[in-house]
């Protein structure tokens, strides 16, 4: 019975220490740290383990903890702030010793050869946008408080100055531009609709003079005042003043002289009858010759005097 005993708790002892030694350790949790997380730029001061907890199985276990990082910077550390002329003005972030607490948990998982696989999940917030040594910038990097980074800031800030004034000088006059033509319109504006008013122009109807006479055979001698801008290119015109009613009127008061290419005006169109409209070339429009084969309507015509000029 006492070798039994003894059996028996000479086994429990080396189960308990095998148990013991199966688990991970807070050392090893921490040279991995070191050694898979901690950035090469800070020191690790403080590492501690709260106590590992098995949310697995015995046969798989899966052992987590919290842990708490203190570290702090080993030198001073740079972001680039901008870059003038091909050199990189560095910005300083953190000084030397500056010291930050992380915070996170370790979860540990059996690597099947006896030892562990250490898993961090750490907030790194803090030491996220901490910069980078001066050393790892290269040769054109220019701290911003040396004289020769404010001379470059300083030229920067002076061209930007410069080009802001101009900018704003063009949007002056830019919009000084455009008020001078919304003015121009308001104003040629207000003269054409005074001018109708004050000759009781019509506008030119889509059809052109003909829509005036319609299917009467005799308008001879009727009057129309009509608004209308010259255009030298446009549909053909028949006549040289009389012109047939089939002319395109904006061309007719070009070739006729009563405006130019692009002039607006009130003309006075008077509806006569020809037997023959004689085309000329005239005013930089060449127009043609029409003789009508019937009667009535066809011999219509239209004559054309200016009466205003509005641009």
């Amino acid at each position: 019975m006492g070798m039994l005993r003894f059996f028996v708790v000479t086994f429990l002892a080396i189960s308990i220490s095998a148990c013991i030694q199966d688990r991970p350790s807070a050392q090893k949790a921490e040279a991995q740290y070191r050694v898979s997380e901690l950035p090469n730029a800070l020191n690790l001061d403080r590492f501690q383990v709260e106590g590992f907890e098995n949310i697995g199985t015995e046969s798989d276990p899966v052992w987590v903890s919290r842990i708490t990082a203190n570290v702090s910077t080993q030198q001073d550390t740079y972001e680039i702030h901008s870059v003038l002329e091909g050199n990189r003005i560095l910005e300083k972030v953190y000084s030397a010793g500056e010291s930050f607490q992380l915070s996170g948990r370790v979860g540990t998982r059996s690597d099947g050869d006896g030892g562990w696989q250490y898993e961090f999940q750490v907030n790194n917030a803090p030491i996220r946008d901490m910069g980078r040594p001066f050393s790892e910038y290269g040769r054109d990097a220019i701290r911003i408080d040396t004289s020769e980074a404010q001379a470059l800031i300083e030229a920067e800030e002076e061209r930007q100055r410069k080009e802001a004034i101009e900018r704003e000088e063009r949007m002056a006059v830019q919009r000084a531009e455009r008020e001078r033509r919304l003015a121009e319109e308001r104003e040629k504006r207000q003269r054409v609709e005074a001018a109708v008013e004050e000759f009781g122009a019509l506008s030119v109807p889509d059809g052109g003079i003909r829509d005036f006479v319609g299917n009467r055979c005799s308008d001879e001698g009727d009057e129309y005042n009509i608004l209308v801008t010259g255009r030298a290119n446009g549909n053909s015109v028949w006549g040289s003043n009389p012109y047939s009613l089939r002319s395109d009127v904006a061309k007719s008061v070009v070739h006729s002289g009563a405006l130019a290419d692009g002039q607006q005006g009130i003309v006075t169109v008077t509806i006569v009858q020809e037997d023959m409209y004689p085309g000329s070339p005239r005013n930089g429009v060449d127009s043609e010759g029409y003789s009508p084969r019937y009667q009535c309507r066809y011999k219509l015509g239209y004559s054309i005097s200016p009466l205003m000029v509005i641009e």
